[in-house]
Order: structure tokens, then sequence, then C-alpha cells
């Protein structure tokens, strides 16, 4: 499956809005947290007790955050190079 096509995870309890109108300009967004439900949702994505996320904007402007849910396939690890002594 490429990484268009996949389904989209989202964490619960994580909200984005609009900076307020008088935000200075580096303000991008402002962000709320629901603790239990950040928590629960946290743990329930975790992998060896890490969650990666990934900010996107949407096509409207809006941004919002997406679980990374990216794994790397062992069976394209490359095997590193025996180097030759030279003696």
């Amino acid at each position: 499956m490429s990484n268009d096509t996949k389904e989209k995870v989202f964490l619960d309890g994580l909200i984005f809005k609009p900076p307020h109108s008088e935000a200075p300009e580096w303000v991008l967004s402002k962000v709320s947290m629901k603790v239990d439900e950040m928590i629960s949702s946290l743990k329930n994505h975790e992998s060896n007790g890490w969650v990666n996320l990934e900010l996107k904007k949407a096509q409207n402007g809006n941004y919002y955050m997406e679980v990374d849910t990216w794994k790397p396939d062992p069976s394209k690890r490359s095997q590193p190079k025996e180097e030759k002594a030279d003696f």
C-alpha cells in the first residue's frame, strides 16, 4: 500500500484551532488537548514507547496532526559493507 492510499490515523483528544486575530505572525495555531483522551490515544498508538506524528496543512489551510504509521521494512535494510584491510 502506498503512502497516498493508506488510512489516516488521528489522535483522539487533540484539536487545532486558528490563532486569535491579534496573535503574532509566528503563531500558527492554537492546540487543545483533552488529557484523558490524549493519554489513552497515545497509549493505543505507541510503539517502543514512542508515537510519531506529522503536522500537516489541509487544503483549506487548517493544520492537523496525523499519526505517522510508517515502519521500516526489515527485508530492505542495507547490510554494512565489509572493508578490506590494506596489509
